[in-house]
């Protein structure tokens, strides 16, 4: 006959192979080396969509598609915003590095916006995703939160993206564009002021780039310097590094190079420092160099202005290098499969949430 404790140990053993039964069948059911063929669709956060187009309740749109990703509108509640789905290509597994269309939108939306407005994207998983069933009916991932994914974000007219369609296609295509643009976010993201003013060639300045107070000073400078070296880290993603300056053949080299790659000529004068923009190029690295290794000592005045110049001058080649590799909108819009009658029906004047009931 069986003691206390032995029937306890059986008693645990059997409980522990329920769990692990039961672990197992989770498993099965829901495999959690995301994406599978079980969960290959999800909701990217931060962006969304009006239904000024007319969308009704389990409206299932084709937006845009790129080589692994297919994006759709999902209009899943009544009255509500829709959602920016993604059916995600499992060969994404392969890639050493997957651009995915989230961090694209949020690049995009970024530099659109002048940096003025960031989108944070997000994917939210959805197992056997079915567009006809609720939000709350469809099954998200376990620790996932549905009000997170869908009703939290920016909300973006569908005509954004055809306007946006050059920028999105250039991150892509061109892995030079999208690693400057996305160190250049870091460094934003660091240091903020408004560009817009800064680059202003009227003098107005709606907003102007004041100096935090004594006690922020501290705080701030570790932030200036990382912004100084993100904002040369973009330029030397597009440009490189510039050859010895007392090397004649290496500058005509830079500039040749430059004049290729850039629509931004490099004699032209930097208006925020009075001299020429391949001269600040030379200077940038040089502070790049005293930022990387200054120890929080540069002087507080200087260190704010010397992120300013050096931000704006990345901003500017970055737009020059758009300007000089970038599609137009219809042949981006063509590339990235983008649904373009959709667009053609949506109102310039108008923006509702309301769901169509027709």
């Amino acid at each position: 006959m069986l003691d206390g404790n032995e029937k306890l140990k059986i008693l645990l053993e059997q409980y522990q192979q329920a769990m692990d039964e039961k672990r197992k069948e989770h498993l099965k059911r829901y495999p959690s080396d995301i994406p599978n063929k079980k969960c290959y669709h999800a909701i990217i956060s931060g962006i969304k969509t009006d239904n000024s187009t007319g969308y009704k309740v389990k409206d299932y749109t084709p937006l845009l598609k790129t080589k692994h990703e297919s994006l759709f509108i999902w209009t899943h509640t009544k009255n509500k915003n829709s959602s920016i789905v993604s059916e995600i290509s499992l060969d994404i597994k392969e890639l050493r590095y997957w651009k995915n269309m989230g961090y694209i939108l949020e690049l995009a939306s970024a530099f659109y916006y002048d940096f003025e407005h960031t989108a944070d994207t997000n994917y939210h998983w959805i197992y056997y995703f079915d567009n006809s069933k609720s939000i709350e009916e469809n099954e998200f991932q376990i620790g996932d939160h549905i009000g997170e994914g869908t009703f939290n974000g920016s909300v973006q007219k569908i005509s954004f993206f055809k306007v946006v369609a050059p920028l999105i296609e250039l991150l892509l295509r061109d892995d030079k564009f999208y690693t400057s643009v996305s160190i250049f976010r870091n460094s934003v993201e660091s240091h903020w002021f408004c560009f817009v003013c800064e680059l202003s060639k009227s003098g107005l300045i709606k907003h102007p780039s004041h100096e935090p107070l004594l006690w922020e000073e501290a705080k701030i400078i570790p932030k200036l310097e990382a912004a100084l070296v993100q904002s040369c880290r973009a330029v030397e993603a597009i440009l490189g590094k510039p050859g010895k300056r007392e090397d004649k053949a290496k500058v005509i080299k830079a500039k040749e190079r430059w004049r290729s790659l850039i629509n931004l000529e490099p004699d032209d004068i930097y208006s925020k420092k009075n001299i020429s923009y391949f001269d600040y190029y030379y200077e940038l690295f040089e502070l790049r160099n005293n930022s990387a290794h200054s120890y929080g000592e540069l002087p507080f005045s200087v260190s704010r202005k010397l992120t300013i110049e050096a931000q704006c001058f990345s901003y500017l080649v970055i737009s020059a290098y758009l300007e000089n590799h970038q599609m137009s909108v219809e042949d981006a819009s063509k590339v990235l499969e983008l649904n373009t009658k959709l667009i053609e029906w949506d109102p310039e004047d108008f923006s509702t949430i309301i769901t169509s009931e027709d």
